[in-house]
């Protein structure tokens, strides 16, 4: 289990708590279109704009490293 707190004894008996890992990578789902009037369509820009870059940020984060 990667994400179980981990624990250790600090002397007194205390537990110190370790924060768990945080995950390597985040779902992000394709957006379906769903209507074809105007205001759907304008607002599935702007979404499909948002994914995009949420979609090629990680890309970018590992070419700077």
């Amino acid at each position: 289990m990667a994400n179980t707190p981990q624990f250790d004894d600090d002397g007194d008996g205390d537990a110190v708590i370790h924060p768990a890992s945080q995950p390597v990578f985040v779902f992000i789902k394709a957006l379906r279109l769903e209507d074809w009037n105007h205001d759907t369509l304008v607002t599935w820009n702007k979404a499909r704009i948002q994914y995009e870059q949420t979609a090629r940020q990680p890309v970018k984060e590992s070419r700077a490293t």
